[in-house]
């Protein structure tokens, strides 16, 4: 083989007919069929150097989320972190980007501002809890002194079984009325805080008109009149609290909250029991006192975010919802179980000769036992559902029912009162959120008011109904037949809860 042929066969382009690449003369040319050769593509320019507090300007992330870039820096997070708290707490605001004089220095040198920011909110946070709190202890003192003992001090005053109940019925009917206004109003104007404010300052003179107050016309307006003006403080109140709650453990939060106005009934129970021995009517007193006394936090301690007006008809948005209307009707069944546990067991204690400090006994256990079961009652909804809860609730207040037509000396009420776990226990606590989570935001309050109205219809009716069967019967035989309407509503809510669960399960199949 000569050293052309050599030379071609080893060439450096690898093939016998491919010109070498270094484009010597001799060297065949690139055939046609040959694909042309590739180009390098340009690089992008280099990327415009950004200021640190670019990520956190409002042109490129939204005021209500601080989520621009997927990892900002750790003071940036303090910042939005205590954006987040503050605004769902409702107490103030905080701006989504740093202070003008301080862009273009380091994230690290902003960390003590934003943590001072964080520790403001906090405390304002802590002090208007704080303030929310002792303002429900207090007011629930007041109207635990007012409910507990009035059924004593009509006793003293010689009144019969039927005179009583025309006087709870109509506290019942103003607590009916004041539910319906009340809510109303405060939806429609978007306040509350200077309703509940307004109507417990007007409530104190109406309390002392008890003491020069003779005869049962007189009691029944003055009962009408403070049933009235204690909505406010109780039902708007509530609906405050839940304003302020998040959706996440609601129920168990707000069980929580609702131990302060246990306490307030257990303290008023037992405290001020003794203290009526000589004077019943010192009650009214007392209860006009603590009302007072609320107010002072509640003015110095809280503030409200004012919420945009709704002109709609918020009744007929509420009502017009299948589950919500079903609970209100079984909640009106239900409702017969407050003058059964409080205005007639203490006036049946008072005729077995007990005392005033042996009824606020007997009674307080309502408080003491309320202070336990809310918290508890609010946990167990979240983790097992709020309409199981409330099924239990109304099979409970029955047997609770049937035991009161059982029981004999007054002592043996105490171990009874233990039941008041599912009377005002599951019903405060998951029964309140349980009506505000199915009713829209905008009609929040309307449909607590409706809840606490329908409760009074049942309690107004519970308290004629009583009185004209314990007359002609005797207590016994009214407990009686108030467990049988209370058993009707659990069936029946029992009865519309397996058919949801059965219309759910094709849903889901």
């Amino acid at each position: 083989m000569c050293g052309a042929a050599r030379g071609r066969r080893f060439s450096r382009s690898g093939c016998r007919s491919s010109p070498p690449r270094s484009g010597r003369p001799g060297c065949r040319a690139r055939p046609p069929w040959a694909s042309p050769p590739r180009s390098r593509r340009p690089r992008p320019p280099a990327a415009i150097p950004r200021p640190r507090w670019w990520r956190s300007a409002p042109e490129r992330a939204p005021r209500e989320t601080c989520a621009a870039t997927s990892c900002p820096p750790r003071a940036e997070i303090d910042v939005c972190w205590t954006k987040y708290i503050v605004k769902i707490s409702g107490f103030s605001t905080l701006s989504s980007s740093p202070p003008a004089g301080t862009r273009g220095q380091r994230m690290t040198e902003l960390e003590p501002e934003s943590s001072r920011a964080a520790a403001a909110s906090s405390a304002a946070s802590t002090r208007q809890w704080l303030a929310l709190g002792v303002t429900v202890y207090l007011s629930t003192f007041s109207a635990a002194i007012y409910q507990i003992f009035l059924g004593s001090f009509l006793s003293r005053r010689g009144l019969d079984r039927e005179a009583v109940g025309i006087i709870g019925a109509a506290g019942s009917a103003a607590m009916m009325t004041g539910n319906l206004v009340w809510g109303y109003v405060s939806d429609s104007w978007g306040k509350r805080r200077s309703l509940i404010l307004v109507a417990s300052l007007v409530s104190v003179p109406a309390l002392l008109l008890w003491l020069p107050a003779t005869g049962g016309r007189q009691y029944a307006v003055l009962n009408a009149v403070n049933y009235f003006l204690i909505v406010p403080g109780t039902s708007l109140l509530a609906v405050l609290v839940l304003d302020l709650l998040t959706p996440a453990a609601r129920a168990q939060r707000f069980g929580l909250f609702r131990m302060f106005g246990s306490a307030g009934l257990l303290s008023a129970s037992w405290g001020t029991g003794w203290l009526l021995r000589s004077a019943p009517e010192r009650m009214f007193v007392f209860a006009a006192i603590a009302i007072a006394l609320a107010m002072i936090p509640f003015v110095v301690g809280t503030h409200e975010v004012a919420r945009p007006r709704s002109n709609r008809f918020h009744f007929g948005h509420v009502l017009r919802k299948r589950r919500i209307l079903l609970f209100y009707i079984c909640q009106l069944l239900h409702g017969v179980w407050e003058p059964a546990c409080f205005l007639f067991l203490s006036y049946t204690l008072t005729q077995a000769g007990a005392g005033e400090g042996l009824v606020g006994i007997i009674l307080g256990m309502n408080g003491l036992v309320a202070i336990v079961s809310l918290p508890l009652a609010g946990r167990l909804a979240d983790r097992w559902g709020r309409r199981p809860m409330l099924v239990a609730m109304y099979f409970i207040t029955g047997a609770r029912m049937l035991l009161y037509s059982i029981a004999g000396a007054p002592l043996s009420y105490i171990p009874i009162q233990l039941l008041h776990f599912g009377s005002f226990g599951i019903s405060e606590a998951v029964g309140s959120v349980y009506v505000a989570e199915q009713a829209d935001e905008r009609d929040r309050a309307t449909a607590l008011a409706c809840f606490h109205l329908f409760h009074s219809i049942g309690a107004m009716v519970g308290s004629v109904a009583g009185g004209v069967i314990a007359s002609a019967y005797g207590f016994p035989v009214m407990y009686r037949a108030f467990a049988a309407v209370i058993a009707v509503a659990g069936i029946v809510f029992f009865v519309a809860l397996r058919a949801d669960r059965d219309e759910a399960l094709p849903a889901r199949s």
